[in-house]
């Protein structure tokens, strides 16, 4: 028995664990701010080298290490002058150290990245050893002619020198070319000479003659030093410079003048560059100067201060100041770690919060960590003083409250009659606040002259300033007091990009008298008229209103919150943080509807907070209700803390006299104060009435919202006792409308306790509209770190919900919930921590119980004291991030604790959802593949048989491939299918004992659909109703945005179940599930309450995101991808995305060709398509150049005024609203040619793979009728049309001319030949140069030409110019792809509407199969459209039915894409690839190159066909097309796979059609339109393509080495290893196989021999 429960609780152990590991996984959630300062420390590898571990370990290590003591940035010390490269180089005269050979760097970089720490690259400067001895002429000379060396260890070259500039420039970009994942780079203490800003070498003397003075040596420094700058930042990395800082004798610091005739550094030149350094590291060593000067008593950690301030006026803001501090020794001055932390508090101290130490190697040495940790931790508190006029206690309550948000000491004073100020008591402050309330309040003279004089920040709010600005001597500080106004007119500011509301009418006018020395960060406005509404000058900065009063979300107080960052010198990192609170739920509140809310905030992946009332009281109906008599009620919060949410207390009874929710609890609203029984022992009793009932039902409440916001300070006294945060609005004085919006977490509210902030408000329930809320938001984002935070009624329509959750995350937030902050709740009886904390908790007689409630309201590590215990529990508590701790005090242990635990263990054993039998089984990652049994009831009616038949199609779509089975032969479920689908039609027809079967079999674990009210239905517990309603349109739970319309109504018969559901789908208008999941035994199901789609052919009509409804309630997904998919790239719409980011979320989307917009080329900036094409073909991805002619770019539009395109009016062109393009006249010669020049030059400079000439043709879709858009009209066309007509193409526009286009057709037909006729030739121009630059580069391109499917609205495209059978004939002259999109407003419904255009263009370009554009915009409604924007079904059928067509359909644009479409769009593309999953076995048919994703952690190698495949790589399998076989390797073949090259294939850009393993490498044939990207595992040793060596550029990216092969169809076979390695390999392991098949033989024999003796010992002893 003992053993049985070791069993039980080891296993308990190892199936926690991995659940365990995730929650420590650090999000950044946390509401705490976070400071904005670099903790950086020196890192040299040169005293690591006696590490016992491999470089990828010490780098692992490492930066563990780094990362747990608070470090964010390390300079890793790449180049070491003696010993040479700590990085993989190659440079020109560069050395690898032993840890350059095995590149450190790579591993450091690897392992600091994923943990947040940033690398700077640290270079010393100029000291080189190789280049010192092999270069002479290039070193640092002494004034005699000799070599200048410092010790022995010193190799300075002469940055002054020219060729010095060259190979030190050409050293920065080697290593910023190998290693993109630097941060930048650091050059460590560049000087021409120690004590010396002169350099006696040739090179300089020859400057000097030059130049006519002797300045060249520290001009040359600064100009390589410059240079330097420059370099680095072409590559978009940070540079660095560290410098010695000298001191004199009396500690004052050089100024960079006297510095730079010390040693030529010119630190002044650098920082007014236009390259300037962004870091400057610079060191405050005063062991050095202690040791020199021989003054310990001068030069110790005290005068860091001083002499960081010092160095903060010298940088003067233009770069950003680091201190560089050091525990090296000097002399007889050692430092230590305590004597580090002071030097780093004392920088701090002085306004310089980022630090630099050296180095890591000391830091260990002396054990200093800790001391470390501690000095990055620091943050000197600034110590405030807020004053106010008599009337401003409320004002001066809330700026302390805001202040309590950074790290400061404040205090309040209050002015007046009965409290004179009292001189001196400014002494010692940091920051004065004076907050002007009362207009006619005159200050104290005492005061004023303190003010005046006071050499810290003054921040002055409102009233009172004309009295500071004229006290006598004070510095002039530009600006005038006009006096205070009142004129509510004046209601926005515009702050940063924001336009905020404000609504106070008072306000002072300020007037700037000289605008140099103020400035003014925030404007108020009226109509074109502006007011300074901030402003900063010297050490004032002024509000001209109470920025306390009229407070409104959203409003001009965020101007006041965000700078308070720079008048504290506070700085957080930005973040977008929100939170939404489902409020005052009660015990009678609709448990289904809190269901719905939960399941919905849980599909979006936002967790939430749960404001529960313990018990619900109305005394005008003498009702009342506990948690307790609600087990249904109980039952909805328990459920929603499963998907996400924790519990606020939000009061007892919430209400005072009226009803529950209704009314306040602890303020007399009525008389507008403190209740008339306000008492310690009414709001004790009454929280902890309600802490105990929460308990009794096992809710555990995090922190406390005070019921509408109301209570005396004496109540919140002791509320604090109880909870040490609430989430609210809190009042700072005993006065209704007190309570204090916050815009972000606060530390200490002047009534007590850290707030957690809500600041958007509600949704009312007269007015419930979204954007308001979403308005408020947007203006939040002016704010550094603040959260959007709001509450939401669950009696209001959860589709406003559904408006702003994804509202807020496409502004870029992301939600967070109170767990993210350390607080703790004092229940009686119970303690429950977030974060840390130190609880105590009085246990009688009591057992201990402690347990963690995790992110999913799973209760995890549940334990108990062995005995009952009296005494007080006393601990530290640290939980893990998004979990709750709570420790009880308990009646007694659980009974049946052996049984609970199995019961644990059979719940976190992983389900196979039907892999049962023999063998291994092959795994996925996340879901499993879906594979389905469909019963079909082929007499059905025809309505009936379309819906079945449409779910094989929908299903099919995404290719989920289907048994369809007809009911007759129905009589068991066919082992392996995961999911039956029994549409209504075969429900119809099942008999009682199939009925039974298929219940049976979702109890024992099986996935079923069902549609309609049947017997199975109601045998499964879904029970219909009389009631039914039409339903026109649908609402999909999890993708509430988007609109769903049906062509045709359907019934919608209500129903009941006693099970808990999941609603995936709803009816919109009234809020009744349509589709609803739930478990049936250990089944699961999903139930329509109408047909599926009994109307369209292929069932996208009803519900489009089904394949998302299979994901989230049975765990099932398609298996087969097709990485092909095709897209429109317009970098304009994803400015705030990185490239880097932009292409890993391609690859993971199956992304093969990218159409890159070309004109994004403006004055000041240009897209980078150079790093686009480098990262695209590193993943093996395609880029064409999309041109959009006439339109050529915005800086060419404004450089080229006489060349712009004229409309019908005579001006240029409209590019208003929708008519974003600017064309040019391109029929114009000069223009054309300049056009050609520009395009051709971009061809050029890039390694483009194709161009997409995209829809030239005359953007005028409503033709004649709007002249102002109607083109081309330019001088040009006139001309031409005048020649050939004999009057002016302008007279169809002029209403009284007879050649009006209403009145002359045939002059429009005219008009519109012409058009088409310029339209064709321009196109056959352009794709002429294209030809022509294509042969001049040798590159294989693919050139497409798109333009309009004239057939499917021929007026729509003669309106614009185009002649599609024109343009298609075009093709057989020029060799180009035709690419057809459809005509403005002509947007296609449905997959037959698309592929009627395939089958046009195909047939207009003689049966080659054109290319068809899939514009992701929104439709004009019309019948048959079910949503918008084609998305879902709609789209993935459409994509299905073009790739069986052979047709390419890259879709217009990416951005406009839905994000739940992406991971569907490969799926779709190879849906007609068939499969055959048995257990361990698959049988794929494709019928084009696809590819699967399964766990590589389960198998890291996989046998395609008996043999193992050299196309899978980390989970990721490409097969070629054909029929394969898919097993997990055995251990013979995994054994003889290393006599095969290592080699794999990881993506190309081609069509794999054969693939095979060599011996030293593969062989595969392929066929590509232009260069086939190729991505492989190991850098190929040799190529050969058709029989013939090659040798492609390779590029070294992210996945491993890519390199392109030659367009068309090939044979290529690529080694991997040369003939004589792979020979050795093989030797080594075949004598490895004999040793060890030896050693068993002989163990064997040795065994033998033993058995053997001992019987005869037997027999003897017998």
């Amino acid at each position: 028995m003992k053993n049985s429960y070791i069993l039980l609780i080891v296993l308990t152990f190892f199936i926690t664990l991995p659940a365990m590991a995730e929650a420590d996984a650090p999000e950044a959630l946390h509401l705490d701010p976070v400071p904005e300062s670099i903790h950086a420390v020196r890192f040299d590898p040169s005293y690591y080298y006696n590490a016992p571990v491999r470089v990828n370990k010490l780098a692992q290590q490492l930066a563990q290490e780094w990362q747990a003591h608070g470090v964010n940035v390390i300079f890793y010390k790449a180049y070491d002058p003696v010993h040479g490269a700590k990085y993989k180089t190659s440079h020109e005269l560069n050395e690898r150290a032993d840890y350059g050979r095995q590149d450190l760097l790579k591993y450091v970089l690897k392992e600091c990245s994923a943990r947040g720490i940033r690398v700077m690259a640290w270079l010393p400067a100029f000291q080189h050893k190789p280049a010192w001895e092999q270069h002479p002429e290039w070193r640092v000379k002494n004034p005699d002619g000799s070599d200048y060396r410092l010790n022995e260890e010193s190799y300075p070259l002469c940055a002054a020198n020219p060729e010095v500039r060259s190979w030190w420039l050409g050293l920065i970009r080697d290593l910023l070319e190998h290693y993109d994942g630097l941060a930048g780079i650091d050059i460590g203490e560049p000087v021409v000479r120690w004590q010396g800003a002169y350099c006696g070498c040739a090179s300089c003397q020859q400057q000097i003659e030059a130049l006519g003075f002797g300045d060249a040596s520290a001009l040359g420094l600064t100009k390589t030093l410059l240079a330097s700058m420059e370099a680095i930042h072409d590559f978009y990395k940070l540079a660095c410079v560290t410098s010695v800082v000298s001191p004199k004798v009396d500690g004052s610091l050089f100024t960079p003048a006297e510095q730079r005739g010390y040693t030529g550094f010119d630190l002044e030149a650098l920082l007014e560059a236009s390259h300037k350094p962004d870091w400057v590291s610079l060191e405050l060593m005063w062991q050095q100067w202690a040791d020199l000067y021989h003054n310990p008593a001068r030069f110790n950690p005290a005068w860091v201060e001083g002499a960081a301030a010092a160095i903060r006026e010298q940088v003067a803001g233009r770069s950003r100041p680091l201190v560089h501090l050091e525990l090296t020794p000097f002399g007889q001055q050692s430092v230590d770690g305590p004597k580090l932390q002071e030097s780093m508090r004392a920088a701090r101290r002085a306004d310089l919060p980022d630090i630099d130490l050296y180095d890591t190697h000391q830091i260990e040495r002396d054990e200093a960590w800790s001391d470390v940790a501690a000095g990055f931790a620091w943050q000197p508190a600034r110590r405030i003083l807020v004053v106010s006029d008599p009337i401003g206690e409320n004002d001066a309550r809330q700026v302390a409250s805001l202040l309590s948000h950074f790290k400061a000491e404040t205090e309040i004073l209050l002015l007046g009659a009965d409290q004179p100020y009292t001189p001196g008591r400014l002494a010692g402050k940091d920051l004065l606040f004076y907050i002007g309330v009362d207009p006619k309040f005159v200050l104290p003279k005492a005061f004023l002259q303190e003010a005046a004089g006071f050499q810290g920040t003054l921040a002055w709010v409102h009233f009172g300033l004309g009295q500071y600005l004229e006290q006598p001597g004070l510095p002039d500080h530009g600006i005038r007091y006009l006096g205070g106004t009142a004129d509510s007119t004046w209601n926005r500011v515009r702050y940063k990009q924001a336009l905020l509301p404000r609504q106070d009418p008072d306000f002072d006018r300020i007037v700037l008298t000289d605008s140099a020395r103020v400035r003014v960060l925030a404007w108020m406005e009226k109509g074109a008229e502006r007011l300074p509404y901030a402003l900063h000058s010297r050490n004032l900065w002024y509000f001209a209103d109470l920025t306390t009063a009229f407070v409104r979300e959203g409003g001009s107080y965020i101007v006041f919150a965000d700078l308070l960052h720079d008048l504290l010198r506070q700085p957080h990192q930005s973040r977008r943080l929100a939170m939404v609170r489902i409020e005052d739920i009660s015990p009678l509140s609709d448990a289904a509807s809190l269901r719905r809310i939960a399941d919905y905030l849980h599909g979006e992946a936002v967790p939430f907070a749960i404001s529960l009332v313990s018990f619900y009281l109305d005394p005008a109906s003498n009702t009342a209700a506990s948690l307790s008599d609600q087990p249904e009620l109980v039952a909805a919060i328990r459920y929603m803390v499963r998907k996400g949410g924790v519990i606020v207390m939000h009061g007892n009874t919430h209400q005072y006299r009226g009803e529950t929710t209704a009314d306040y609890e602890f303020w007399d609203m009525m008389h507008n104060e403190p209740l008339f029984s306000d008492s310690r022992e009414y709001v004790r009793e009454r929280i902890e009435t309600g802490l105990q009932e929460m308990a009794r039902n096992e809710l555990w409440p995090a922190t406390w919202e005070t019921p509408h916001y109301g209570a005396s300070q004496l109540a919140y006294s002791v509320i604090n006792t109880y909870f040490s945060s609430a989430y609210e609005r809190r009042q700072t004085i005993d006065l209704h409308g007190s309570d204090q919006l916050l815009p972000w977490l606060i530390y200490e509210h002047t009534a007590g306790g850290k707030i957690i902030p809500e600041n958007l408000g509600y949704i009312p329930l007269s007015d419930q509209r979204s954007g308001p809320l979403l308005e408020a938001a947007r203006n939040n984002l002016a704010l550094r770190d603040g959260v959007a935070s709001f509450f939401f009624h669950p009696f209001c329509d959860i589709a406003v919900l559904k408006e702003i959750v994804p509202g807020l995350k496409k502004m870029g937030y992301r939600f967070t919930d109170p767990r993210y902050t350390s607080q703790q709740v004092r229940g009686p009886g119970f303690r429950v921590v977030t974060g840390s904390g130190r609880i105590e908790l009085p246990l009688t007689s009591a057992y201990l119980r402690e347990f963690y409630i995790d992110e999913q309201g799973s209760i995890r590590d549940e334990r108990y004291s062995d005995a009952p215990r009296s005494d007080t529990l006393r601990k530290s508590v640290v939980v893990p991030e998004g979990w709750i701790y709570v420790a009880a005090a308990a009646p007694g242990r659980p009974k049946g604790l052996l049984a609970h635990l199995a019961a644990n263990i059979a719940r976190r054993v992983p389900k196979l959802e039907g892999y049962i039998g023999a063998g291994k089984p092959l795994a996925v990652p996340d879901e499993l593949p879906a594979r389905t049994v469909l019963l079909h009831h082929a007499d059905a009616p025809a309505r009936l048989l379309r819906d079945q038949d449409n779910w094989a199609q929908a299903l099919g779509s995404v290719g989920i491939d289907g048994l369809r089975l007809d009911v007759g032969q129905f009589f068991a479920v066919p082992e392996g299918s995961n999911l039956i689908v029994v549409p209504a039609a075969a429900a119809s027809a099942l008999s009682q004992q199939q009925i039974l079967l298929l219940v049976r079999s979702v109890q024992n674990g099986a996935n079923i659909i069902l549609e309609r009210p049947s017997q199975l239905s109601a045998a499964l517990g879904i029970l219909p109703l009389e009631r039914s309603r039409l339903m026109k349109a649908v609402t999909d739970e999890y993708y509430p945005t988007v609109p769903i319309t049906w062509a045709v109504p359907d019934t919608l018969n209500d129903f009941e179940t006693e099970f808990d559901y999941i609603t995936y789908a709803s009816d919109p208008a009234l809020g009744q599930p349509a589709v609803i999941g739930g478990e049936y035994g250990q089944g699961r199901y999903l139930y329509w309450g109408t047909l599926f789609d009994p109307e369209t052919r292929g069932g996208y009509g009803r519900y489009p995101f089904l394949p998302e409804m299979l994901r989230y309630q049975f765990g099932l997904k398609p298996l087969v991808r097709r990485e092909a998919v095709e897209i429109f790239f317009d970098p304009g719409s994803r400015e705030e995305i990185s490239i880097e980011d932009l292409i890993k979320m391609w690859r993971k989307n199956g992304v093969r060709t990218i159409y890159a917009a070309g004109w994004h080329s403006y004055r000041d900036y240009t897209y980078d398509y150079g790093r686009l094409i480098e990262l695209a073909h590193q993943n093996a991805m395609r880029v064409y150049l999309w041109l959009e002619l006439p339109h050529i770019s915005d800086r060419f539009w404004l450089d080229h005024p006489e060349w712009r395109e004229k409309n019908a009016l005579g001006a240029d062109a409209d590019t208003s609203g929708a008519h974003w393009r600017r064309p040019m006249a391109l029929n114009l010669p000069a223009c054309r040619e300049a056009v050609m020049a520009e395009l051709r030059n971009m061809l050029l400079a890039h390694d483009w793979d194709g161009v997409n000439l995209a829809e030239l043709y005359y953007v005028s879709a409503a033709g004649p009728a709007e002249p102002r858009w109607f083109t081309p009209m330019n001088r040009g066309f006139r001309e031409d049309f005048s020649r050939r007509h004999g009057y002016d193409p302008g007279l169809l526009f002029d209403p009284s001319s007879r050649r009006y286009w209403q009145r002359d057709a045939r002059a429009l037909q005219a008009v519109y030949h012409l058009r088409e006729e310029m339209v064709n030739e321009q196109i056959r121009r352009f794709v002429t140069l294209f030809l022509q630059v294509e042969a001049e580069k040798k590159a294989s391109w693919e050139i497409i030409v798109t333009t309009l499917d004239a057939a499917m609205a021929p007026a729509a495209a003669a309106a614009v110019g185009v002649n599609t059978a024109a343009i298609a004939a075009l093709a057989d002259e020029l060799p180009f792809t035709l690419q057809l999109e459809e005509p403005p407003l002509a947007n296609p419904a449905g997959p037959e509407e698309y592929t009627a255009m395939i089958d046009r263009g195909a047939a207009s370009s003689r049966g080659r199969i054109p290319l068809a554009t899939l514009n992701l915009v929104d439709r004009p409604q019309r019948p048959g459209l079910v949503t918008p924007q084609i998305t879902g079904l709609e789209l993935y059928q459409t994509l299905q039915q073009g790739q069986e067509r052979g047709a390419r359909l890259p879709l217009n644009s990416e951005a406009s894409l839905y994000e739940v479409d992406s991971g569907y769009l490969p799926l779709a593309l190879a849906a007609a690839t068939r499969e055959s999953l048995a257990v361990a076995q698959w049988c794929i048919d494709a019928a084009t190159s696809v590819s699967l994703l399964l766990d590589p952690k389960q198998h890291p190698d996989v046998l395609v066909d008996g043999s193992v495949w050299p196309a899978y790589h980390r989970g990721h399998l490409i097969l070629p097309a054909g029929r394969h076989t898919i097993e997990p390797i055995d251990r013979t073949s995994s054994f003889f796979k290393g006599f095969w090259a290592e080699g794999r294939l990881i993506a190309l850009s081609g069509e794999l059609l054969e693939l095979q393993r060599i011996v030293r490498g593969i062989r595969l044939r392929y066929r590509s339109e232009t260069a086939n990207w190729l991505v492989l595992s190991e850098k190929p040793h040799a190529i050969e393509v058709d029989g013939i060596k090659t040798a492609p550029a390779m590029m070294r990216g992210e996945l491993g080495y890519a390199f392109a092969l030659p367009a068309g169809e090939h044979r290529a076979e690529i080694y991997t290893t040369s003939r004589t390695t792979q020979v050795v390999k093989q030797i080594s392991l075949a004598l490895s196989g004999l040793i060890a098949g030896g050693g068993l033989l002989f163990g064997i024999v040795l065994g033998f021999l033993y058995i053997k003796n001992a019987r005869r010992h037997r027999k003897t002893a017998a």
